[in-house]
């Protein structure tokens, strides 16, 4: 998996969220992505992310998101800072699922260049265009 890594300006989102775990994710993700995905992207041009943090216990919380602009009607959605930071990025290969990249990703390839992910900084996400590339994004830190 090749990864780049880039300074990136904090830049601000809104969507919608739910609380999983990885035994309910593939079903809660799936439902909320059905429920709004269609509803987001006709808000505009830009791509769509998914990002993640860690809440109590072993749950995260996943939000289906876009770039955030003044003029949406902003009615239940939950607004989300992405602060700035040193990121690496990898593509997700086409024969490859987005979890089954997660964990490459993860456990192998920026461990492989000496990185790893800065939990400080707390958000991950994925960020898909129009072409429905998906591209994982994760702020890191020099393995010490």
């Amino acid at each position: 998996m090749k990864i780049d890594f880039k300074n990136r300006d904090s830049f601000k989102l809104c969507g919608y969220s739910v609380e999983t775990n990885l035994d309910s994710a593939l079903e809660d993700i799936g439902d909320l992505c059905e429920k709004y995905e269609e509803k987001l992207l006709k808000l505009t041009d830009s791509n769509l992310y998914g990002v993640m943090w860690y809440s109590e216990g072993h749950n995260y919380v996943y939000a289906v998101a876009i770039e955030y602009e003044d003029n949406f009607n902003k009615e239940n959605m939950e607004f989300i800072e992405i602060p700035s930071a040193y990121f690496a990025i990898a593509t997700v290969p086409e024969n490859m699922s987005v979890i089954e990249a997660w964990t490459v990703y993860f456990e192998k390839s920026l461990p492989e260049l000496g990185y790893l992910p800065d939990y400080e900084h707390g958000l991950f996400f994925e960020s898909y265009d129009n072409n429905g590339t998906c591209e994982l994004w994760t702020p890191v830190k020099k393995e010490e």
